[in-house]
């Protein structure tokens, strides 16, 4: 619940922000907003380098599940469905927009109903509350999890509403992602011996529904990797697109077919198989949660800047900025 706490006072700006403005650059474009060019560009980079190392990362974790069912695990893999992923981004907006829904609500429908199963017959206990180091160092990982929201600005240039589909968006990605992190957290308490702790999700499926409990939780973890992959890529694709079209990358960067900038999908499909190949699973995750971590930070400050209701996105900054150490400690 305190990760999902930072995370909505993080979406408070994303949604105001975002929502005034609507624009397919995402944070780049709100931070150019309220703090101007050069803190704009810093920020293009920071977005730039936690989506390419996001979608290097789930490319890396969907070939870890699929290591599962008998198929190799190599750097080859992790190519071939960052391939997979940019043929589906360059079909075109709407066509990336219904598969990345298809793949959500498949998702949230096998953890939520892992979740309640093992809620419904597990009785977990009582929740104790404290406030020890372990507690908020994990709170912090768990915050890494609500990073999504930030696609929702991504799309807004894209929408057909956006100053109330963005809003819309961000506030119902935070409270779904808050209910499935809560009863699978519940079922956790419930359900996991302490030398099950880094395979808990599989634990608890097999406790409520035996093997296809375990064949629902794989697939689950398959569709999410592949859902966040497509996601990463297109939210950079739209973030390349803003840069050329402001006049900071080149201009072929804003040729479109089909509603999606071509060139540019390829391009940062092309720098996320460079990452997945030359780096490892561990180094991807810390590159792309230290990006996100100070692209939150910038957002904030904009919000500080920019907002009547200051105080909210000051608390962030300083939660923010608490994450933050204890991620480096």
């Amino acid at each position: 619940m305190l990760a999902a706490l930072v995370a909505s006072l993080v979406g408070y700006s994303y949604a105001e922000l975002g929502s005034r403005k609507p624009d397919s650059g995402g944070s780049y474009a709100i931070v150019a907003t309220s703090l101007g060019a050069p803190t704009a560009l810093l920020t293009a980079a920071f977005q730039l380098l936690a989506y390419v190392a996001s979608a290097a990362f789930y490319a890396w974790a969907l070939g870890e599940y699929l290591s599962v069912i008998g198929i190799p695990l190599t750097r080859l893999t992790a190519v071939a469905l960052l391939l997979l992923v940019t043929l589906i981004v360059a079909l075109g907006a709407r066509e990336a927009g219904l598969f990345t829904v298809m793949l959500a609500t498949l998702k949230v429908t096998i953890l939520g109903g892992v979740g309640l199963l093992a809620l419904a017959s597990l009785h977990p206990p009582p929740p104790k509350f404290s406030l020890d180091l372990n507690l908020l160092r994990c709170a912090a990982l768990v915050f890494l999890g609500f990073e999504g929201f930030e696609v929702a600005v991504s799309a807004g240039g894209e929408m057909r509403n956006p100053r109330r589909d963005v809003k819309l968006a961000i506030f119902t990605s935070l409270a779904v992602v808050t209910v499935i992190y809560s009863l699978l957290a519940a079922a956790r308490a419930a359900a996991i011996p302490e030398g099950y702790a880094t395979r808990a999700l599989a634990f608890i499926a097999m406790k409520v529904a035996e093997e296809m409990g375990l064949i629902a939780v794989l697939l689950g973890s398959m569709v999410s990797s592949l859902s966040a992959a497509t996601a990463s890529i297109y939210a950079s694709s739209r973030l390349l697109y803003a840069l050329a079209r402001d006049g900071y990358a080149p201009q072929f960067f804003t040729s479109t077919w089909r509603r999606a900038p071509g060139p540019a999908t390829v391009t940062v499909s092309a720098l996320s198989i460079i990452a997945a190949v030359l780096g490892n699973i561990e180094l991807l995750l810390k590159a792309s949660s230290a990006a996100f971590i100070l692209l939150f930070l910038l957002v904030s400050l904009s919000g500080v800047k920019a907002l009547e209701k200051k105080w909210l996105p000051a608390l962030s900054t300083i939660c923010l900025m608490g994450l933050a150490a204890l991620l480096l400690t």
